[in-house]
């Protein structure tokens, strides 16, 4: 398969790698929200949507990583790091003068924050009865 011969800039680089972890994440806990984020992300790094899941999907250092991460930490905890990512991204497109989108990766930040205090919640109530 050739490769692109064309540069990305670490702009790109960074909002690739994004994508990748933030994908990751919602891929298991919310579906339909990592297929809407690959369309946007498909759009702001102009790559094809195939091309970008088989970024995601290829990295195996990268999934080895977050899985790592995963592991090491609470569940609530990763889903607040993916609100952050979610919140640079809009942060990056509001900078851009892309208001309306960055407005809609802001409302994705929100939600997954509401995810992840639910999240910690039941984590809480766990320590609690089985301490």
């Amino acid at each position: 398969m050739p490769s692109s011969s064309t540069h990305t800039t670490l702009s790109e680089r960074h909002l690739l790698h994004l994508y990748i972890t933030t994908y990751r994440q919602l891929h298991h806990t919310s579906p339909t929200l990592a297929y809407h984020l690959t369309q946007h992300f498909s759009s702001l790094l102009e790559l094809p949507v195939s091309s970008l899941v088989e970024r995601a999907t290829a990295n195996q250092k990268l999934w080895w990583e977050w899985k790592v991460y995963l592991r090491k930490h609470e569940k609530s905890e990763a889903l607040y790091s993916v609100s952050f990512l979610l919140g640079d991204v809009s942060r990056e497109l509001r900078e851009r003068g892309r208001k309306e989108e960055a407005g809609v990766w802001k409302g994705w930040a929100l939600e997954v924050v509401g995810m992840a205090d639910r999240e910690e919640g039941e984590e809480r109530r766990g320590r609690g009865m089985g301490g």
